[in-house]
């Protein structure tokens, strides 16, 4: 409910302003109308006689839109704005809270591993030891592609807002996570690119980027 009451008061702002902004032109027109001189005298007259109600119209509508930014608290444009696109904010956080994870379990796997898979010489009893430690790191693969099949999914639905124009004008949607050879690490590889997702936020909080974090809160 509060959800809803919040998207409701963020819509009242926006059409106040947009009517205030109605007033403003219109009160701009009839002055342009009375100084205009090849205007009829019609026009004259009718743009004099309406020109005192246009000035309260937009007075009004200036107070009334202050007032209920004010009791939204929210009187930077900015912010308006992403409360207006606060479902495409939402979902970019989101995204960069899972590609954060994505790329700090895909390090613990490579930190495990190289040491084994630099191994060349071993006892018997060693190979084994480490076969076992590699079944056990690789048995993780799973929850691994499964977050990056979220991550890309949440990337999915961050374009569709941006194609049906549930964005800020020039967002751009992050690219998708290749589901194959993500376990490479290449310094080039999209996991460690942040386009459309880093414009404006900072680092993801800790509840979104780490599993420590989470387990915690749960």
């Amino acid at each position: 409910q509060s959800k809803t009451a919040g998207q409701v008061a963020v819509e009242q702002v926006l059409q106040a302003r947009q009517k205030a902004q109605q007033q403003f032109e219109r009160l701009t027109s009839l002055e342009e109308s009375l100084a205009d001189d090849d205007c009829t005298e019609e026009v004259h007259i009718y743009a004099q006689t309406s020109l005192p109600q246009a000035r309260q119209g937009w007075k009004d509508a200036k107070e009334r839109a202050t007032w209920l930014q004010n009791a939204l608290g929210v009187t930077d444009s900015e912010a308006l704005k992403k409360l207006k696109h606060s479902r495409y904010y939402t979902a970019r956080m989101n995204a960069r809270g899972l590609k954060e994870r994505l790329r700090s379990k895909l390090q613990d796997r490579k930190f495990e591993l190289d040491p084994i898979e630099r191994s060349f010489r071993r006892t018997r009893s060693e190979n084994q030891r480490n076969e076992h430690a590699s079944q056990a790191i690789r048995r993780r693969e799973p929850n691994i592609a499964k977050l990056a099949k979220s991550y890309n999914k949440m990337r999915d639905d961050i374009a569709t807002l941006i194609k049906t124009k549930k964005a800020p004008r020039g967002a751009v949607a992050p690219t998708p996570v290749p589901s194959t050879g993500i376990y490479k690490l290449d310094i080039d590889d999209e996991i460690w690119q942040d386009l459309g997702l880093t414009e404006e936020e900072g680092v993801p909080p800790l509840w979104l980027s780490d599993d420590s974090v989470r387990s915690g809160i749960r």
